[in-house]
């Protein structure tokens, strides 16, 4: 198995934050979105903002180009099995709002995204979210079972979104994206095999 975690390093600012092999330490909860009365609609994670609600529309089908991202193009196997992302958000002083973290998984040759093809057949859905207090937080978790996944030379792409499944109830009701904290916020893989004895998994310390 191999754990990536959230980390908040920037590789593309605005854009892409790392998918990093060792655990931060400094909480980070400055991104997220600001729910507002919204429903059955979805807004994507973007690096270091909180998304407004006019960003909350039907669910997209294409590439977002935003979220986490390998530091470096990989060369290999990850085995057949359960991926896991196990994450944290917290809510603002209006609580009432509930939601589900969704994530999908993409590779491309090109540190952009661009041309990325997906490799989670949709999206994954977590646990229903909700809170109990003001200023509170939540952990959850989402899977996805896949069959082998192998990369030539290309970057593995986390994209995550908020889908809103009950109204906040005020225009100001708002969720956090926790990360850059360690095992609370990580992307747990199958075992990954490079293609030779001097393949390796190239990634940031």
């Amino acid at each position: 198995m191999t754990t990536y975690y959230l980390s908040d390093d920037d590789l593309i600012a605005l854009q892409y934050e790392l998918l990093k092999t060792t655990a931060p330490s400094t909480l980070d909860e400055a991104q997220g979105w600001t729910v507002d009365k919204k429903t059955a609609l979805a807004s994507p994670y973007k690096p270091e903002t909180i998304q407004p609600a006019t960003t909350f529309v039907s669910e997209p089908s294409v590439f977002g180009a935003l979220g986490y991202r390998t530091q470096s193009p990989l060369t290999g196997s990850f085995a057949s099995g359960n991926w896991f992302l196990s994450f944290k958000v917290k809510c603002n002083a209006y609580y009432v709002q509930r939601g589900r973290v969704k994530f999908r998984l993409w590779r491309s040759t090109n540190a952009d995204g661009s041309g990325a093809t997906q490799i989670t057949s949709g999206w994954n859905l977590s646990n229903e979210i909700t809170f109990s207090s003001p200023n509170s937080y939540n952990t959850g978790s989402a899977g996805a079972s896949l069959g082998i996944v192998t990369l030539t030379n290309e970057y593995l792409f986390l994209e995550i979104e908020w889908y809103a499944t009950v109204s906040g109830g005020n225009n100001s009701a708002a969720v956090y994206w926790v990360h850059n904290e360690g095992d609370a916020e990580r992307l747990d893989t199958p075992a990954w095999a490079p293609p030779s004895a001097g393949g390796v998994l190239a990634q940031v310390m």
